[in-house]
């Protein structure tokens, strides 16, 4: 038998661990305005969810566009980190004010991702377009065809998302995500097609 059984003047602990987590799906206002130069937004406005944005991730799903002349491209790939090239500038909005801003996030998440991630941590974010050894397989396991589909957690593009671990509740959230003019850094290619770029067909945040 237990000894604690009999020890009643143990005093009360209130068990509130965490049971299970679960990622909810948002959508932007527009499935077709995701072209280069345009604005992505995805509000979350139900102000009764507990979010954890730390633990949180955009999903990014679409199509590379390659060149019609036969012969002319050779391969194509993304570059490393570069589904962060997609996109100029982005924003995340707490009750309409504006906790942090990223411009270039592409450049900045690779300097971040160089000087703080190891290799495990870069092994985790395969899915996300990181390839640890770059020089022999160019990331062509990130798409073997011209379809992919990718996780880009928002703890590797905004700092508060590292040092804020709690969670959201009570306010409404918006992700703003401004495309980049050109594909050209997200993407790379061997071979001729400079016109080569990126046709999304689906953005969204998956909050936990």
């Amino acid at each position: 038998m237990d000894e604690s059984y009999l020890n009643v003047r143990e005093g009360y602990v209130d068990d509130c661990s965490i049971t299970g987590m679960q990622y909810h799906s948002f959508l932007s206002y527009s499935s077709t305005a995701m072209s280069c130069n345009d604005e992505i937004k995805i509000s979350i406005q139900n102000m009764d969810a507990y979010t954890l944005p730390c633990e949180s991730y955009i999903f990014i799903e679409g199509k590379v566009i390659k060149p019609s002349t036969p012969g002319l491209l050779r391969s194509v790939n993304f570059s490393n980190n570069g589904l962060a090239f997609l996109f100029s500038e982005i924003r995340y909005e707490v009750n309409g004010t504006e906790i942090q801003k990223l411009k270039t996030p592409g450049i900045a998440s690779c300097l971040k991702s160089y000087c703080s991630y190891s290799h495990r941590d870069l092994y985790e974010l395969q899915n996300a377009s990181w390839d640890i050894d770059m020089d022999v397989n160019h990331n062509k396991e990130f798409m073997p065809g011209d379809k992919f589909s990718a996780c880009l957690p928002l703890k590797c593009l905004f700092g508060f998302c590292e040092d804020y671990k709690k969670i959201l509740l009570n306010c409404n959230q918006q992700l703003i995500l401004n495309r980049a003019s050109t594909d050209h850094d997200a993407l790379r290619v061997t071979g001729g097609g400079t016109n080569t770029n990126t046709n999304l067909k689906k953005l969204s945040v998956e909050l936990s």
